[in-house]
């Protein structure tokens, strides 16, 4: 699976503070073109945040199977690009680290993002080296998301939804089977999930107490 290289050398420390940025794969202009991923606050690109900033990102792709889907860094525009997906490609997905963050003394995290593309609305096949992920999945009169840590259900977790047309966001709990409501308005959404892994480390020759999980989904829903 190939890396990506960046040129900026990344700070280990930050202060401690809320990342205001995620990681989103936002649909195509048209078919036929590049997949842009953007680090923004919401899943829209903005010029002035360089995904720079982020390291070791891989991409890959479902049309039938799994295999590695290269990135190009775009500098200027504030993204990262896919390759041209084939006609076939339902799902896509990526992985980016941003390194350690100071939330206080001695109180020091790996932030990771990962961010996921459906389609359409529909079941998707299981990407395993995602440990956190949405999925939108179809029910009676609409559809929900689905936060999962593996194959277990995230209970009781926030998952902010970006809905269409609107730019609103709406931030909802999950149920015990790691369900949200169910969203039924057509249009292409947006979700965002964290979660904290309090399992400690080493990273780059430092110490850290646990890993920040920050995971999206982008997808088209049509009744």
């Amino acid at each position: 699976m190939r890396t990506l290289v960046t040129t900026l050398t990344l700070a280990l420390f930050i202060p401690a503070a809320a990342p205001a940025h995620f990681l989103f794969i936002l649909p195509p202009a048209a078919n036929g073109e590049v997949i842009p991923l953007v680090w923004s606050d919401g899943p829209a690109a903005d010029p002035k945040i360089s995904t720079e900033a982020l390291i070791g990102g891989v991409g890959k792709s479902f049309a039938g199977s799994w295999s590695e889907l290269p990135l190009n860094a775009a500098k200027g525009d504030g993204v990262w690009k896919t390759a041209t997906p084939s006609a076939e490609t339902k799902t896509i997905t990526t992985k980016a680290e941003y390194g350690l963050v100071n939330r206080g003394e001695g109180h020091v995290f790996l932030v990771r993002y990962l961010a996921k593309w459906s389609k359409v609305v529909e079941a998707s096949t299981e990407e395993p080296t995602l440990t956190v992920e949405l999925t939108a999945v179809r029910g009676n009169g609409g559809f929900c998301f689905l936060a999962t840590q593996g194959s277990k259900p995230l209970e009781a977790i926030d998952v902010t939804v970006y809905e269409p047309g609107s730019g609103k966001t709406r931030t909802l709990k999950t149920d015990a089977q790691g369900k949200t409501p169910t969203f039924s308005t057509p249009g292409q959404y947006a979700a965002r999930v964290f979660w904290n892994d309090a399992t400690a480390g080493e990273y780059e020759g430092r110490k850290y107490r646990g890993t920040y999980y920050y995971s999206t989904l982008t997808t088209d829903y049509r009744p």
